[in-house]
């Protein structure tokens, strides 16, 4: 990408042969992956965006799968905002505080799947997040592919059970006839009170769908983020790395200064792009998660008639868990960041 170029403050082209290049140069560059490596290692995670609707690639071509992903993800992001409408829907005068706080903490999550969906679309909108994995396939070695790629399975082992966890215990309710997870069904559950049972089921059986690409979307771009500044950290790392190396011999100083410091400016350049779209979620995440487990505590603290219905208790414990596990997430990959910028 030329837009993210040094290039020198003179007149005159600046050439250097490969035999005056640096050691420091020739030593990153060997065990350097070829260039499709580690669009491969990341293949499960963007994979995983692409089903949820959270990444697609703008290009100049107009190719018809190209095009078709582009309008997939606008259709998810158009029905998880009338989802996000819908919602409100659910409160009635007659609510209890009990009833009234479950319903919060269904409506804080659709509405955080629908905003994390939006930052998504706005970024592979503006090409950005095809622009960090056109810039990660440059300068990565075969040690950080290997830590790179256990960690990419695991984040979406993680996420994917996590989506399972929620899909099953909100399925629990409605084909168990359970009076709160029919209101979820707001306002189609008095359009369809005198339906037959078929039809209702059909109804939760769309809701579960929806309720599968909310918890998805927000989990899978959860795991993004965190590989996100994972990779992040380890090239501000590396450029620390050979600024240290350039003390130690001064002889070569000056041709690998002017590397490193146009390294390190595409980083912060690119840093500086995704650093809107990284913000909106990391925001959405703290809120959205620090109110979930908040109602859930309260819920299965101030109600002991949860512990009559031991699915809900498990379930509540678990969603808490998770949340918990969440929160870690967000604040590791920033303090990964932050720990590598601010190196002594």
């Amino acid at each position: 990408m030329s837009r993210l170029k040094v290039h020198p403050q003179r007149d005159e082209t600046v050439e250097v042969k490969a035999e005056q290049e640096s050691p420091i140069v020739e030593e990153n560059s060997a065990g350097k992956l070829e260039q499709g490596m580690l669009a491969k290692i990341l293949l499960p995670i963007t994979f995983s965006m692409r089903v949820f609707g959270l990444y697609f690639e703008k290009t100049d071509k107009l190719r018809m799968t190209q095009q078709y992903s582009r309008l997939y993800c606008l259709l998810i992001l158009v029905i998880m905002w009338f989802n996000a409408i819908r919602i409100f829907t659910i409160f009635t005068r007659d609510d209890i505080l009990q009833s009234a706080l479950e319903k919060i903490s269904g409506v804080v999550w659709i509405v955080a799947g629908a905003i994390v969906q939006t930052a998504c679309y706005r970024a592979s909108q503006n090409g950005r997040i095809l622009e960090e994995l056109q810039t990660f396939n440059k300068d990565m070695n075969s040690d950080m592919a290997k830590q790179l790629r256990v960690k990419v399975i695991s984040c979406v082992v993680i996420a994917w059970f996590y989506t399972a966890f929620a899909v099953v215990s909100t399925a629990y309710g409605p084909f168990s006839n359970s009076q709160f997870c029919n209101l979820l069904l707001a306002p189609y559950n008095t359009m369809i009170l005198d339906a037959s049972p078929l039809t209702i089921n059909i109804v939760s059986s769309l809701y579960l769908v929806l309720e599968f690409y909310v918890t998805g979307t927000v989990i899978i771009s959860l795991m993004w983020i965190y590989l996100l500044s994972a990779i992040i950290s380890h090239k501000f790392k590396t450029c620390t790395e050979m600024m240290h190396d350039i003390v130690k011999t001064p002889e070569s100083a000056k041709n690998n200064l002017e590397m490193v410091r146009c390294r390190h400016q595409v980083l912060c350049r690119m840093v500086d792009n995704i650093d809107g779209c990284v913000c909106v979620n990391n925001a959405t995440y703290v809120v959205s998660l620090i109110c979930e487990i908040i109602l859930n505590l309260y819920s299965v603290i101030a109600y002991l008639d949860l512990r009559s219905r031991p699915f809900f208790l498990l379930a509540s414990l678990l969603w808490i868990s998770s949340c918990v596990l969440g929160l870690t997430i967000v604040a590791h990959g920033g303090i990964m960041i932050n720990q590598s910028v601010r190196v002594p």
